[in-house]
């Protein structure tokens, strides 16, 4: 009974995979290819290499493979059918794609193949574009910094980039960053002196309305009775530009 059970419960599950996937679009090509299969011998080279390259042709690449296993079997020196499971010989010995490459003397990288002067060429290539964004990415935080209000922190990004630049070997940065650091502490110089020429001037007028009186203790001792005056307020504020010489 438990038997049973474990029968009926995988051939649902084998349904419901079935249902998920649709139906085979290769079923017509693989119904074809057992055909042709029954009526090649096993020994039948040719026949084989034949149905071999019709299962390319219709994308059956797995039965291409078995196929061409089949001719290699009794030819194991097969050219074509060796070519058919993607080998090449090399010294004599049939090896597949990556190894084969491998024995000519190329590398893989990035999913591509490269003689090691290919190789070498390329990673000396983006060793310079990784050091060029580097310096890219520095150079413009140190820049960033030289902007800053503070005549002090001007002054120290001015010299990290003179630091820097000694460092990467890029002497022509120098005098630009000493360049950039003068008009730099000429704009902030300019704009203190406009914000020190602003002078606020306010005028007022006050007229006495009547006094006031109210008694507080001031927090301790006897109450005290202050008179205050109270007045009417007439202020007019303006803020004026004087020239700075």
């Amino acid at each position: 009974m438990v038997r049973l059970l474990s029968v009926l419960a995988f051939l649902a599950v084998s349904l419901h995979v079935h249902a998920q996937r649709g139906p085979d679009p290769y079923a017509a090509a693989r119904a074809e290819y057992r055909t042709r299969l029954a009526k090649v011998a096993d020994d039948d080279a040719g026949g084989l290499l034949a149905l071999a390259s019709w299962c390319r042709e219709v994308k059956l690449f797995g039965e291409m493979r078995m196929v061409a296993k089949k001719i290699i079997a009794i030819a194991p020196d097969h050219t074509q059918a060796r070519t058919l499971l993607g080998e090449r010989k090399v010294a004599g010995r049939w090896l597949n794609k990556t190894d084969a490459m491998k024995e000519l003397g190329y590398v893989r990288y990035k999913s591509k193949w490269y003689t090691l002067d290919q190789y070498a060429r390329l990673k000396a290539d983006e060793g310079r574009a990784k050091r060029g964004r580097r310096i890219h990415a520095q150079v413009n935080r140190l820049v960033r910094r030289m902007g800053a209000r503070s005549d002090t922190l001007r002054d120290r990004a001015r010299d990290d980039l003179v630091t820097f630049a000694r460092k990467e070997e890029l002497q022509h940065l120098i005098p630009k960053a000493r360049v950039l650091h003068a008009e730099l502490a000429s704009y902030w110089a300019r704009v203190r002196a406009y914000e020190a020429a602003q002078v606020e001037v306010r005028l007022q007028k006050a007229d006495l309305v009547r006094l006031r009186r109210f008694t507080t203790s001031l927090g301790t001792g006897q109450p005290v009775t202050l008179e205050l005056p109270e007045v009417k307020r007439i202020s007019l504020g303006t803020t004026v530009l004087v020239p700075v010489r």
